[in-house]
């Protein structure tokens, strides 16, 4: 390939990258948005560096922190909001532009790590597959998703930097290598990791040019240690990484599990995972492994295929740290990127959504990439040559479909949280936090008896928990049912009492979250079936005016 038609590849693949994302330019603030953007006294307010740092990602104090706090994707989305005045589309721009940066990076990372062990063809298709994967759509669409590509950014710029094309490992490259470790980490706290991960991938990079020198490699490998142990100590004084309370267990009940069964459990999540990387189905913009009946079926088939793919590739960095050194490190790079989401090490990771694995799946796309289209492919046995070949052209060819169902998705969902949220009960109707989060955008819109509707089933899907819901359990078809007809549904389903409590809990947490309207209607509905065992008929049902 002349270098004139790699240069071209190259930019069409950014272009294409970006521009499945583009239909994001008119949507609204989106999902966590609301929480990092519109609700953070530290992106809307003047510029403050102590709020800045004292401050969590959802502009909570210290004090009540969740454990996260990322003041490098703050500060940009501080920018963002101050350029046009709280303009969603400014950040949606802004968006688009880092990740079209990332690609251009994640390219030139691939061809000085790689060097000329594999093909110019196999980087190209592991740029493409990233760029077009829709496990990371909620990662682009949504500006909260900015923490993702910045720590992705910083990561591969770390990398790069510390990887000089001709010569050995210099001072300023130490420096500056250590500096975007350190916005890789205020970026994401998944970035902690690299701080292994870096010295190791770029000392055996300098040993494959015979470049590598102990004095330089020390230097490095001190410098990231240092980020690293300075910020774990800042945190470990002063927040939390990250805080677990009993509505966590509600979200995921692996959280809660037993040590043995929570590794277990993650496993099972890993096979999700492959799941989702590979199919592109049933992602929804919300942590969607909340979903996920973790060993509800034993320890067959999920949690024995995702021990095998653990193991597998653990098999393979062993067999091939000297045969083929480019997979080892990518396995390598992979684990440091997945351990923080994986429930393997921090057990407090039970809020796993599809965005968390932005990173590990360049990692995995770039694998994948290396085995088929290895620098092997020119002088092996023709027959060899041809299998690779059919898998070369079937991995563009699902490049291609993951590209498609991105741009659609993109445009469909992505536009306001009523039609993202609304996507997101069809694939995974059971799950508490999404009615809620459907609720909120009814109340926005003024349908108020809707948004009580769906608090109140919230609160009763919780009283069956620890027990997963089954299909045929408040099945998703009463939603299109008239509204006492649900209702009515509802109460016989569980009965008077349960009805009641279930009624309780509902108006607690609209009293809670000040939702009011919907406070009023589902007490009005608890009277009605306290006081008659019944449940509300049409007339019953009382309007309620927006709120001022």
């Amino acid at each position: 390939m002349t270098k004139r038609k790699e240069y071209v590849l190259t930019i069409l693949i950014i272009v294409m990258g970006v521009s499945i994302y583009a239909s994001t330019l008119t949507a609204d603030f989106t999902y966590d948005d609301i929480q990092t953007i519109l609700f953070n006294p530290t992106v809307r307010e003047p510029f403050s560096l102590h709020s800045l740092l004292n401050r969590d990602f959802w502009g909570r104090s210290f004090e009540h922190t969740i454990g996260t706090w990322r003041p490098m994707t703050t500060l940009l989305l501080w920018m963002d909001w101050h350029v046009a005045g709280g303009h969603p589309l400014v950040f949606h721009v802004t968006n688009l532009f880092l990740y079209g940066l990332l690609l251009a990076v994640a390219n030139a990372f691939l061809g000085r790590w790689g060097g000329n062990q594999w093909t110019i063809a196999g980087r190209l298709l592991a740029v493409a597959a990233f760029a077009m994967l829709v496990i990371h759509i909620d990662v682009i669409t949504n500006a909260t998703g900015r923490a993702e590509i910045l720590a992705a950014l910083f990561t591969l710029s770390a990398l790069l930097v510390a990887m000089p094309k001709d010569g050995s490992l210099r001072l300023w490259r130490i420096l500056a290598s250590c500096l975007c470790l350190l916005f890789a980490m205020t970026s994401k706290e998944s970035a902690f990791p690299m701080a292994i991960v870096i010295p190791w991938l770029v000392g055996r990079h300098l040993r494959r040019r015979r470049a590598f020198a102990w004095k330089p490699m020390i230097g490095l490998t001190a410098g990231c240690f240092l980020v690293l142990g300075s910020l774990v100590i800042f945190r470990m004084n002063r927040l939390p990484f990250a805080k677990t309370h009993d509505t966590i267990a509600f979200d995921n009940p692996l959280a809660t599990m037993p040590w043995f069964l929570q590794k277990l459990g993650a496993a099972e999540v890993f096979t999700h995972y492959l799941q989702h990387t590979f199919t592109g189905l049933d992602l929804v913009p919300d942590y969607s492994y909340f979903a996920i009946a973790v060993l509800e079926q034993g320890a067959w088939p999920r949690v024995l295929l995702g021990s095998l793919a653990l193991m597998t590739l653990l098999l393979v960095a062993i067999l091939s740290r000297n045969t083929r050194p480019l997979v080892t490190d990518a396995i390598v790079g992979f684990a440091g990127s997945y351990a923080v989401a994986s429930h393997l090490i921090v057990p407090a990771s039970a809020m796993l959504a599809d965005r968390l694995f932005f990173f590990p799946s360049f990692w995995l796309m770039t694998l994948f990439a290396l085995w088929v289209h290895p620098r092997s492919l020119q002088n092996g046995v023709a027959r060899r040559i041809k299998i690779k070949k059919i898998l070369a052209g079937a991995y563009a060819s699902w490049i291609v479909v993951q590209g498609c169902i991105t741009t659609v998705a993109a445009a469909t969902l992505w536009r306001n949280d009523r039609s993202l949220f609304a996507q997101a009960l069809q694939s995974y109707p059971h799950v508490s936090r999404t009615r809620v989060n459907y609720a909120l955008a009814l109340r926005k819109q003024g349908e108020h008896e809707e948004a009580a509707w769906h608090i109140l089933l919230s609160r009763a899907y919780l009283i069956r928990f620890p027990k997963p819901i089954e299909p045929n359990d408040f099945p998703i078809s009463w939603d299109n049912l008239p509204l006492p007809t649900r209702l009515e549904s509802l109460h016989s389903h569980l009965g008077n009492p349960s009805f009641l409590q279930v009624s309780d809990q509902a108006i607690v947490f609209c009293f809670v979250w000040r939702l009011h309207p919907q406070q009023e209607i589902i007490t009005h509905w608890r009277a009605i079936a306290a006081t008659s065992s019944s449940v509300p008929s049409t007339d019953d049902i009382p309007s309620s005016e927006p709120e001022p």
